[in-house]
């Protein structure tokens, strides 16, 4: 499947009308900044590209919450901070991102909502904070949690 029917797909399982399905897909291409590539295969992207696509399929339902895990986990610094430009878009429309991240330089860049967890637990919960690993030592220290390296990172809009 092309990246166009790909992001179609997921409007065409959801009984989308093919007129409705013409107007999303373009849209959320759009967003991502693959309109140009809607009638290139998956084998000829990029792995920045390949994970454009995917937050297109997320997007063309226009939901109010996107769940977004380590979205650019294997991806070079250039095409992670596009996909985070591409959150923060998306984030400007009204809608909630839930980010998990372990990236400290992505996370400072961002700069929103913060939170922390370990074992399950919010140990740290703040608006427009960072990743700060001082923060981490010290949890860790204070608790005896072995490994703070299992801590998880969230970040996320605030709840519209």
């Amino acid at each position: 499947k092309t990246v166009y029917e790909n992001v179609a797909f997921v409007l065409e399982v959801c009984g989308k009308s093919d007129d409705e399905i013409r107007q999303r897909v373009p849209e959320a291409l759009e967003m991502v900044g693959l309109l140009d590539h809607a009638r290139l295969f998956p084998f000829q992207l990029s792995g920045g590209e390949l994970q454009k696509t995917s937050l297109a399929r997320a997007i063309a339902h226009n939901p109010p919450l996107i769940i977004a895990d380590e979205p650019t986990g294997n991806l070079d610094p250039a095409s992670a901070r596009e996909i985070i430009d591409i959150l923060l878009k998306i984030h400007a429309q009204k809608k909630t991102i839930l980010l998990a991240s372990h990236n400290q330089e992505l996370v400072n860049y961002i700069r929103k909502r913060v939170v922390m967890m370990n074992q399950g637990r919010i140990i740290f919960d703040e608006k427009e904070s960072e990743y700060d690993v001082k923060l981490l030592r010290k949890f860790a220290q204070q608790n005896d949690v072995s490994g703070y390296s299992e801590i998880e990172l969230h970040i996320d809009a605030d709840i519209h």
